[in-house]
C-alpha cells in the first residue's frame, strides 16, 4: 500500500518544524543585524566540507542517499565562546538519491543553522535548502516534479576539526505540485573544518 510521506503543510512534525525555524532565522539574518560575533565564525568564507549518507527508515521504495557537502561561513553569528553560539551558514549540496530500480542527481542550496556552547564538542544543526532532483517517479511514489525542498536536523561531535553526527532529512515539494509524496533519510555525517 503506499503512503504519502508528510510535507510541511500537514502540521506539527520535523520536517515543518525544521523549515519555518530555518525560514524564521533566515528572515532575522536577511531583515536584522547581527549580534557580537564569535572570532571562529566573523567573516564569509568556507567553513567545512563533507559527506552525509543513509536510508529510509520506514517506507515503500527504500531510498537511498549520499551527498557532498560545502558549508559556507557568514559574518552572522551571535554569542561568546564561553556561551551559547549561533553561526549561520550557507550549505550546498549535491549527491544521489537511489531505490532498487531508480537513481537520481540531487542538489541544492540554503541556510543552515549550527548551535553549540561553549568548548562543549557537542553540536545541533538545523538547515533546509531548495533543490532539485533529476527523478520525481519512484515505483509508486511520485515526488510531482524535479524542484523539492529538503529539510534536515542533526546532532554531533566534534573532535579537533573534525564533526561527526546523526542526520535526519526530509525531501518533499512542500506542496507546490500536486502530487507531495516525499521521502525521509537517517543517516551518519562527517564534515572537516578549515
Amino acid at each position: 500500500m503506499h503512503t504519502r510521506a508528510a510535507s510541511w503543510r500537514d502540521g506539527p512534525g520535523l520536517p515543518r518544524a525544521v523549515f519555518l525555524l530555518t525560514l524564521l532565522f533566515g528572515a532575522a539574518i536577511a531583515l536584522g543585524r547581527p549580534g557580537p560575533a564569535t572570532a571562529a565564525d566573523a567573516d564569509w568564507g568556507v567553513d567545512s566540507v563533507g559527506v552525509y549518507g543513509g536510508a529510509e527508515p520506514e517506507g515503500d521504495e527504500d531510498y537511498r542517499q549520499v551527498e557532498g557537502l560545502l558549508n559556507l561561513s557568514t559574518p552572522f553569528a551571535w554569542g561568546r565562546a564561553d556561551g551559547l553560539q549561533l553561526a549561520t551558514q550557507i550549505q550546498v549540496a549535491a549527491g544521489a538519491a537511489w531505490t532498487d530500480d531508480d537513481t537520481a542527481f540531487t542538489g541544492g542550496a540554503g541556510p543552515r543553522l549550527l548551535l553549540r556552547y561553549g568548548s562543549l564538542p557537542l553540536w545541533l544543526e538545523i538547515g533546509s535548502r531548495a533543490g532539485v532532483i533529476t527523478e520525481d517517479r519512484w515505483g509508486g511514489d511520485d515526488l510531482g516534479g524535479a524542484f523539492q525542498f529538503t529539510s534536515h536536523a542533526a546532532i554531533g561531535v566534534e573532535l579537533s576539526r573534525v564533526r561527526i553526527g546523526v542526520r535526519m532529512q526530509h525531501t518533499s515539494n512542500a506542496g507546490i505540485y500536486d502530487e507531495n509524496d516525499g521521502f525521509n533519510i537517517l543517516g551518519g555525517l562527517i564534515e572537516v573544518g578549515f
